[in-house]
């Protein structure tokens, strides 16, 4: 039974460092995104900066699910771990 419980927290500790460096990524991608709408972008090329700026709100869901699954992932490492 202990060995069945290992596996399972540590498939769970994979799920949790998944979302992790999900959650990394996109926040990279935001602050990425984010440096170019910081220029005159919108002045320069208004088209570009609004499709960056939906790339942008698009990110920033999937960055809350990233969140929530990272947050849902260590829970439940923590149970397999009690």
């Amino acid at each position: 039974m202990y060995r069945d419980e290992t596996y399972a927290a540590v498939g769970k500790q994979l799920g949790q460092d998944a979302a992790e460096q999900a959650v990394a990524r996109l926040s990279a991608e935001i602050a990425t995104i984010d440096a170019e709408l910081a220029t005159d972008l919108f002045a320069r090329d208004p088209g570009k900066a609004t499709e960056l700026s939906k790339s942008r709100a698009k990110a920033a869901n999937a960055l809350a699910r990233a969140e929530e699954d990272w947050l849902s992932a260590s829970a439940e490492y923590e149970s397999a771990m009690a």
